[in-house]
């Protein structure tokens, strides 16, 4: 979905356009940036930890919209916002957008006490580009699978990474994500990423 003509980029190529991706999270730094930069590497991304209220909404799109709107507020600077969600299936929008909440307050194994290795689950990601508050895109990523016996750590600020394994694979994310190549083929931030960069390249070319 696009509201507005997205202006074009910078048409220098020696010159590097700086995005800043909103989130205090180190382990959503650590995905974005490194495959975005090693597919363009005229993209510099840089973190912004600014604090923003968390709208309650049951509409993943419409939380990344209302973030990435306080987020352009505070620095006024091309930015990326994402909002996603752990779902398990037959517990209709449980944990969704409380995924966070759920895991820092019953932990991980509280959450493992609601659920059985094989029960249906999925990711689901908005994340939206956005130059300014009339300027945006939205770019959706889902990954579907099952719930799984941890048994690999996950990343730091990827809890539920430990605990999902995605269709065509015998993995947990927290395992793909430690194999060179393997991740882009299954994670659902990625697959918005790759939407986005798809996008940005586009956008050069015209």
């Amino acid at each position: 979905m696009r509201c507005g003509p997205l202006p074009a980029f910078g048409k220098n190529k020696n010159m590097k356009s700086t995005i800043s991706y909103v989130t205090g999270n180190p382990g959503k730094v650590w995905e974005v940036s490194r495959y975005i930069e090693a597919q363009v590497p005229d993209i510099h991304i840089e973190q912004a930890n600014i604090d923003l209220v968390e709208p309650q909404d049951l509409d993943l799109k419409k939380i990344a919209l209302a973030k990435a709107t306080q987020a352009w507020e505070q620095i006024k600077k091309p930015l990326i916002v994402d909002d996603a969600g752990f779902f398990v299936e037959k517990y209709p929008n449980f944990p969704g957008f409380m995924s966070k909440f759920i895991s820092l307050t019953i932990g991980m194994e509280g959450v493992m006490k609601l659920v059985q290795p094989g029960d249906r689950a999925f990711f689901r990601l908005f994340m939206v580009y956005m130059e300014n508050p009339e300027t945006y895109e939205f770019f959706e990523g889902r990954c579907d699978g099952s719930i799984a016996t941890p048994t690999h750590e996950a990343h730091e600020g990827l809890p539920y990474d430990a605990i999902f394994s995605p269709d065509g694979s015998d993995k947990t994310y927290a395992e793909i994500k430690q194999i060179p190549g393997e991740d882009a083929k299954f994670a659902y931030r990625l697959k918005a990423l790759q939407k986005f960069i798809n996008s940005y390249k586009n956008k050069k070319e015209a």
